[in-house]
């Protein structure tokens, strides 16, 4: 989804801190938070230029579904600062699911891309508020 938005791949990464990674919502997508108790969370990192960062918040759904914070992602045995799509404050509900180490979309079938999310809702913020209360209620 981020070569979309003209993003570079560039390698595999973990994060420097223990982070929970879940499946939510009736769509199957990730959430990552923070969780002292998790492990690291593999995955990969991305560049992309400052003027298409308003791009990324867009696919991400920042602010109203995902918050983007900067946080410290070790690959190749270096150590930068990166940005994140967080979910802030998850619901307990959420927070009992099983936690994984990483997440690949191409591994999961049952992953429902944005395009095919409420599909009766033409408006993009009305889909993104339907979403985000789908994460809290979870």
């Amino acid at each position: 989804m981020l070569l979309s938005v003209g993003a570079e791949f560039i390698s595999e990464a973990r994060t420097q801190e223990k982070y929970g990674l879940v499946i939510g919502t009736d769509f199957n997508i990730p959430a990552l938070f923070f969780d002292p108790e998790a492990k690291k969370v593999q995955g990969e990192l991305y560049s992309v230029s400052d003027y298409k960062i308003d791009d990324v918040d867009a696919l991400e759904g920042h602010p109203v579904v995902y918050t983007r914070k900067t946080m410290k992602i070790c690959y190749e045995e270096k150590t930068v600062e990166a940005f994140v799509y967080v979910i802030e404050d998850p619901h307990e509900k959420l927070l009992a699911k099983m936690r994984l180490e990483e997440y690949k979309i191409e591994d999961t079938e049952k992953y429902i891309p944005p395009s095919k999310r409420f599909p009766e809702i033409k408006d993009v913020e009305e889909k993104r508020k339907l979403l985000s209360a789908q994460f809290k209620s979870q």
